[in-house]
């Protein structure tokens, strides 16, 4: 009796985890930084590297910074 409480407490416990992170990924994000937009071709083929924080909106100052 205790493994089949516990066995449905794990399973419940699990859904309810899958279910939370499905709806973050539905949520949309209100920052005001700016939307980033990705490549057509990644860095391998371009030989450029982007600067993902420059392109979020953060200063350049900031970035150096950190």
């Amino acid at each position: 009796m205790k493994i089949h409480i516990c066995l449905l407490t794990l399973f419940a416990t699990m859904f309810i985890s899958m279910q939370t992170l499905a709806d973050d990924g539905k949520k949309e994000s209100n920052d005001q930084r700016g939307k980033m937009k990705p490549w057509d071709n990644g860095a391998w083929q371009t030989g450029k590297y982007r600067n993902v924080f420059l392109e979020a909106g953060y200063q350049q100052k900031d970035i150096d910074a950190n």
